[in-house]
């Protein structure tokens, strides 16, 4: 929309809140209001917003303390606006002009951000310039930025088991080649052992068994001795040992006979066997392990870097919008460090550089209404000062600004809510 340039033209202001009685017919186009404090300087930039900003900024308690009414009268080239309030707080606006619309939609039709103030924004945290930068440029990655720190988020999780998994590979070192896949089947030479085992337990039960026999017999012996020496006569004892003994020659040589059918083979080599076999299999068994962690941590490093593509992407798609956004001023822009002017980050520019941004945002925000609000204008230097007034001549803005001490002889001074002649 082309800016038809309208500014104030004469200001009336009477018991709006430390405001007695003010007239203000503004010269040239930074319109310069200066006083010390609690005089009634920023009643002048209120009274601005009560008219043209809308109810929803104007205070409780407008009405200068101990009077039953107020009114503000803004007229410029092509219409005149007034509020007014009376006892009861009421607020009414009319605007003199063959608009054939309500007083506030024909002003909201011509004023978009009037309340921007760009020495507030000079002074805002960077997070909050920001903000208020892209609402004004229409600059929204929102949506890419959530997705782009989600995808960060999981990367970060992926890294830390992407090192845990370095580490655990690294502490299993390299596989041993030249192995088969899976374990070698022991259990043939397991059970051959445990037969030999069981034929070894019954061979020395055997044994045991004629040892004791022998020792039976030579004590039989011994007792036939005695008895054949001293006891002749007992031939009937005699005979039955003699019986006895038959028995258990006969009992020991079918023992021998049943220990040469044992047959114990020899486990020493299918020992041996079998703990080459657990080392063999041992090693397949961390060959198995390192495996399977080399192809975890490989799938896993691939995910990772999974997510660094796609964050790519991301940030390729935010520049893409950020080179595509018109921005007030050449040389301003944004990145992940934030707001960007003229290749340095806004928060270490200069206080004329900030300003300058400030003018560019604000006037990006008007619509016909050529009005900028400056309320923290004792803040700002000589420099910015000069600065200022050169921008709004060369925009033909008007620039109203608040400040404690004037730098120019038309500044405004306001004293006890009227202006002072002094």
């Amino acid at each position: 929309m082309e800016k038809l340039g309208y500014k104030i033209r004469r200001l009336f202001i009477e018991n709006v809140k430390r405001i007695r009685m003010v007239e203000i017919i503004p010269k040239g186009n930074v319109v310069e209001i200066t006083g010390a404090n609690a005089q009634g300087k920023s009643s002048i930039l209120d009274s601005i917003e009560y008219v043209l900003g809308g109810e929803s900024g104007i205070p409780d308690e407008p009405i200068r303390k101990g009077e039953e009414k107020a009114v503000i009268i803004l007229e410029t080239d092509d219409f005149t606006a007034t509020r007014t309030w009376t006892s009861n707080k009421k607020s009414y606006l009319t605007v003199a002009a063959n608009t054939g619309k309500s007083p506030q939609k024909f002003l909201n039709d011509k004023i978009n951000r009037l309340s921007f103030d760009p020495v507030s924004f000079m002074n805002m945290k960077p997070a909050e310039q920001e903000a208020l930068l892209r609402k004004a440029t229409g600059l929204n990655t929102s949506e890419l930025e959530t997705e782009k720190a989600r995808i960060y988020e999981d990367r970060t999780v992926i890294g830390r088991e992407v090192d845990r998994l370095k580490v655990f590979r690294n502490e299993l070192g390299e596989p041993v080649y030249d192995l088969p896949d899976k374990e070698v089947n022991a259990q043939d030479i397991i059970d051959s052992i445990s037969a030999i085992s069981k034929m070894t337990d019954k061979r020395n039960q055997i044994v045991s068994s004629i040892s004791t026999t022998k020792g039976h017999l030579v004590d039989l012996n011994r007792s036939i001795e005695m008895k054949e020496d001293h006891l002749r006569a007992e031939e009937e004892e005699l005979n039955e040992l003699n019986e006895a003994k038959k028995i258990l020659k006969e009992k020991l040589a079918f023992m021998e006979k049943d220990i040469e059918s044992v047959k114990v083979g020899d486990a020493v080599p299918l020992r041996g066997e079998l703990l080459v076999i657990e080392e063999k299999n041992k090693a397949i068994r961390k060959n198995q392990q390192i495996n399977k962690v080399r192809n975890e941590h490989e799938d896993v490093q691939a995910k990772y870097n999974d997510c660094t593509e796609d964050i790519k992407s991301i940030d390729k798609q935010i520049s893409e919008k950020i080179l595509n956004t018109k921005f007030p001023i050449e040389g301003l822009s944004v990145n992940e460090k934030g707001i960007i002017f003229n290749d340095i980050i806004l928060e270490q520019a200069s206080q004329a550089e900030k300003i300058k941004v400030g003018l560019g945002i604000a006037e990006s925000l008007m619509s016909e209404l050529q009005i900028i609000l400056i309320k923290e204008g004792s803040l700002l230097d000589k420099e910015s000062m000069k600065f200022i007034r050169s921008y709004a001549k060369i925009k033909d803005y008007q620039i109203w600004v608040e400040r404690l001490d004037p730098t120019t002889k038309d500044a405004i001074i306001i004293e006890d809510g009227g202006v002072s002649t002094k």
